[in-house]
């Protein structure tokens, strides 16, 4: 999108509202009225569909999606509801549906664009360093809906200032019934931990624990610590070993592809061929794909930020599976809580 493109879409779209300087609305330049919009989405989709657009699908799909979810109404039900969501939150949605990472930029000019684009203001903050995609309807009020915004984040953003002033005053009884409240003893194990982390052996007295139970503890968490790690180390490994082989697996199952499709050409009915096409072409995204993770495994530092996501969350799977298979686990403890003790705790 050329930058004269873009100057259409930003502010002021609105003359009536203080601080304009302090925020940018750009509108998007759909024309389909919001009651029609589903259907013209689902026109793009089908259209996409004959031509085996993958990419084009994907892009609609995370559309309609943000759209449902612009659409949605509070508890209260309320007639006047105006649908928005943080950029933010829409983008990662967005970046869900998608095969590869798209970056803010790109999703903003998608999100306008005047053919597939959605009916919305994208609002961005600039003071506060906070963007919004907001629902256009005919019965929007946008200045005076920008100034509720504006006003929600200056609230939101002293109540996080009082909340960082907060501090817990904790004593003997206070941490007693703290630890009573934790279900496993691998979660009251962590607790003591971390609270001796900084704490002199006095100090540790005055709370009621034991000086030498608690360094016996720092050991037992070391020593859990490390076998994750080593879990870790082992399901990346186990992940590159899998990808390796599925990237074998699919390259034989192209080139058997392409053979048929060489044989077959003039001795089989058309839409036979466009089968081995169309399977074809699924193939060679999903090599891609595998490729791409295959990368990122060998050179994280250069990968995109929804690649490396996708990887990670892959390599957590498969950890938690060979844990559990090793019987690492301590009673009730779950694996999420024990990864947030371990970059707690990591330097203890």
């Amino acid at each position: 999108m050329n930058e004269k493109t873009e100057e259409q879409f930003s502010s002021p779209i609105f003359s009536d509202f203080t601080n304009t300087d302090d925020i940018d609305v750009r509108v998007s330049r759909q024309q389909c009225e919001l009651v029609g919009f589903p259907l013209l989405l689902n026109y793009h989709y089908t259209e996409a569909k004959k031509s085996n657009n993958t990419k084009k699908q994907k892009k609609l799909q995370g559309l309609l999606e943000i759209h449902n979810h612009l659409l949605l109404k509070p508890d209260d039900n309320s007639v006047e509801h105006t649908g928005y969501i943080d950029f933010d939150i829409v983008h990662e949605l967005y970046c869900g549906h998608q095969e590869q990472h798209i970056e803010k930029k790109d999703f903003r000019d998608i999100l306008l664009h005047p053919d597939y684009g959605l009916c919305v203001y994208v609002a961005n903050f600039l003071q506060f360093n906070k963007r919004y995609i907001i629902l256009k309807t005919q019965t929007l009020d946008l200045p005076s809906f920008i100034a509720d915004i504006n006003n929600m984040i200056n609230r939101d953003k002293d109540a996080s200032t009082q909340a960082s002033k907060i501090r817990l005053d904790l004593d003997k009884v206070g941490l007693k019934h703290l630890l009573d409240s934790m279900d496993s003893e691998w979660d009251k194990t962590c607790a003591k931990v971390m609270l001796a982390a900084n704490r002199s052996r006095g100090e540790i007295e005055e709370l009621g624990l034991l000086p030498d139970a608690v360094v016996n503890n720092v050991k037992q968490v070391r020593n859990v610590i490390v076998k994750i790690e080593e879990t870790e180390t082992a399901a990346h490994e186990t992940v590159l070993l899998r990808l390796r082989q599925r990237q074998q697996n699919l390259k034989v199952k192209v080139d058997e592809c392409t053979s048929v499709i060489e044989q077959k050409v003039g001795k089989w009915h058309d839409y036979r061929i466009s089968d081995v096409y169309e399977k074809l072409d699924v193939l060679k995204e999903q090599l891609e794909e595998n490729n791409t993770q295959i990368n990122c495994l060998e050179k994280l530092d250069e990968a995109d930020k929804y690649t490396k996501q996708k990887v990670r969350q892959r390599i957590k799977r498969t950890a938690n599976q060979l844990e559990y298979c090793n019987r690492i686990k301590k009673g009730k403890l779950v694996l999420e809580q024990k990864h947030c003790w371990i970059h707690l705790m990591r330097n203890l």
